[in-house]
């Protein structure tokens, strides 16, 4: 099934549906905010441009499907993957699908930033560093995108969520070490 059917189904209902892709499930637009907003379920979403279909923003997220009856055991097995049939309420979707997507390019914005050389950072902020890595016994090395996002940072230009998943990510690494 291409997206553009993909989509076209998804969109206007207030289903939950799941389309096959391998051995995942897959999740569109308004099924994903049913899925991770509404059911509260705890999977990676990404955006991301259609180039065939004008560009248009597609938010998707994913889980294997042998683990479909675990997380949604209601769902009943269709030709195309899975269906929730429950009318949800998608007054917040609009408000939330700006909002990825408006992470999404902030996020793309900071990992197409241009990383400046560690030169740039002032003689004050080296000693903090520098005090800082002495006084803890954890090297942390930062990701392309994650020093790009530290060069860049001004308070209040990113979005909160942005923030957030930058210290989350800072978080799961330090989880790795330990």
């Amino acid at each position: 099934m291409k997206m553009i059917d993909k989509l076209a189904l998804q969109s206007g209902v207030n289903t939950l549906l799941l389309f096959r892709d391998g051995l995942f499930l897959k999740s569109y637009n308004e099924s994903t905010y049913i899925l991770t907003e509404l059911l509260g379920q705890n999977l990676k979403i990404k955006c991301y441009k259609v180039k065939y279909l004008n560009d248009q923003l597609v938010i998707e997220c994913a889980f294997p499907y042998s683990k479909l009856t675990h997380r949604l055991p209601m769902a009943v097995e269709t030709a195309f993957g899975a269906r929730l049939s429950d009318t949800f309420n998608l007054v917040g979707y609009e408000k939330w699908y700006e909002r990825c997507c408006h992470s999404s390019n902030a996020v793309e914005r900071v990992a197409k930033a241009e990383v400046r050389p560690l030169q740039t950072v002032s003689p004050s902020a080296a000693s903090l560093m520098q005090n800082t890595v002495n006084t803890t016994s954890v090297l942390l090395p930062l990701s392309r995108q994650q020093l790009a996002y530290l060069q860049t940072w001004q308070k209040g230009l990113y979005p909160h969520e942005v923030d957030l998943g930058f210290i989350e990510s800072l978080k799961q690494q330090i989880r790795l070490l330990s």
